[in-house]
């Protein structure tokens, strides 16, 4: 199995590695063909930073669509800790072909420790308080990969795309003639007649509006770039609404959520947080291929 993610596809999984290495190699790798094509060796796959374990299954595929005879042995599991100087994947047999194949697997495998490691960090920080989740803010064609550390890392996957999950955001609200519960009522059983059996979002960015699309009772509300006051008067509410007998809607914080808010806003009250910089901010970590003498 590659991956815990529910919608992904292996195939396309595949197509988008064999395409990374085609985008390398394109018409062939000129310099490995000076060397005897037969040389056999073994090399290692080494950390020259702490972090965690994300990728080995994707390096193995690589190494599968090149066609040369190549061995993998992942040494450490997917998402376990490691630190700088431990050797990660053993690989062995046709030299050719790990020369070719190195720089766009040390590429994925960094970028993907990277996110693995920083998702770990946010967990860590929200203490079990809240979940941590991504968003769509992934490198184009990367986002099955990039999804897979964060879940690796301990995260969620927030939506896949725009077909798996309503979510109406601030610019989609501008196309409403008012916010009022009315209208808001309106949207959600809209969303919930045209797109039966996926969750419903909707986003605010102030108390107000949080409270006329309560009573609406979407499956999630996205509470974006609020104070923490103000997330935890919304969670009140949330709160005392359901004990009223409404629904316990599920309560999301977002905008601009760093390693230095988690802890804060996952005190609020708020179920679960969702973080862009976990897919397009991680340090990609320091990983590199050593050929054994």
């Amino acid at each position: 199995m590659i991956s815990p993610l529910p919608n992904i596809n292996p195939k396309t999984v595949r197509c988008a590695l064999e395409a990374m290495l085609a985008e390398d190699i394109g018409s062939g790798d000129v310099t490995t063909a000076l060397f005897p094509s037969g040389k056999q060796v073994e090399a290692y796959y080494v950390s020259r930073a702490d972090a965690v374990m994300c990728g080995a299954p994707f390096v193995s595929i690589l190494f599968e669509v090149s066609e040369g005879k190549v061995s993998v042995e992942p040494l450490v599991e997917e998402g376990a800790t490691f630190q700088a100087g431990t050797k990660l994947i053993r690989v062995c047999g046709c030299a050719a072909t790990i020369l070719t194949v190195e720089r766009t697997s040390l590429n994925l495998l960094s970028r993907l420790c990277g996110i693995a490691a920083k998702t770990r960090k946010f967990v860590a920080l929200a203490g079990g308080r809240t979940e941590i989740f991504d968003t769509r803010k992934t490198t184009p064609l990367l986002r099955q990969f990039e999804k897979y550390a964060v879940m690796v890392g301990g995260g969620r996957n927030h939506r896949m795309g725009l077909y798996d999950q309503v979510l109406v955001k601030d610019n989609h609200l501008t196309l409403l003639s008012g916010q009022s519960r009315e209208e808001f009522a309106s949207l959600v059983s809209r969303a919930r007649s045209q797109a039966e059996g996926l969750k419903v979002e909707v986003e605010v960015d102030n108390v107000e509006q949080f409270k006329a699309l309560l009573a609406a009772e979407p499956d999630i509300i996205l509470l974006d770039n609020m104070s923490l006051e103000d997330m935890a008067s919304c969670c009140r509410m949330r709160d005392e609404h359901a004990k009223n007998g409404g629904a316990s809607v599920i309560l999301e914080a977002s905008g601009g959520i760093s390693e230095a808010t988690v802890k804060a806003i996952s005190r609020t009250g708020v179920d679960r947080l969702s973080a862009g910089s976990l897919t397009y901010g991680p340090k990609v970590v320091d990983i590199g291929l050593d050929f054994v003498a």
